[in-house]
């Protein structure tokens, strides 16, 4: 009796680059916003989700049980100083009037440009945020680097972006699920 084999066409993974997610910081107004890419020099920005948590356990339990009951996410930014990065001017204004409260508020848009969407635009969140300046300086004989953080304000906007020839666009959809 002949023996049959069935291959199986495999598909290679198709894994997102950390260079196809961007996080764009408004330069401009709510009302006129200038979306300007940040990141230049920075070899990391993690958005850390910090998930708050509250765990109970009775006494007729051996494990705990623990519920998520929030989230409390920011984005550490360190990077080189230069002035021909276009977020520098607007983040060394913060640090240099050592502003608080509502004048360090701002707003990024992260968009997932992994994720192209059939009609060219891609998933994005708007989010406010206060950005908090962390330090400024650095070893004698390192580049002047600065450091700080993006806190998140609230939920996001969801909605999409278009790109078109360096221009962003942040559409808002009707849900925030």
């Amino acid at each position: 009796m002949a023996e049959t084999t069935t291959v199986t066409k495999t598909t290679s993974e198709s894994k997102a680059k950390r260079s196809e997610f961007y996080t764009f910081l408004n330069t401009g107004t709510a009302e006129s916003p200038k979306w300007v890419r940040e990141g230049k020099f920075a070899s990391d920005m993690t958005a850390q989700m910090n998930p708050q948590t509250t765990t109970t356990q009775d006494v007729t339990q051996d494990t705990a049980e623990t519920d998520i009951t929030g989230y409390q996410p920011s984005i550490a930014v360190s990077k080189s100083v230069s002035k021909t990065d276009p977020t520098y001017e607007y983040i060394n204004d913060i640090r240099r009037h050592r502003k608080i409260l509502s004048e360090a508020y701002g707003q990024i848009l992260n968009v997932d440009v992994f994720d192209k969407q059939s009609d060219d635009s891609y998933p994005a969140e708007l989010q406010n945020i206060s950005i908090q300046i962390d330090s400024f300086g650095g070893p004698a004989s390192d580049p002047l680097t600065i450091a700080y953080t993006y806190n998140y304000r609230g939920d996001p906007i969801l909605g999409k972006a278009t790109i078109t020839n360096g221009t962003v666009t942040f559409t808002p959809t009707n849900s925030n699920t």
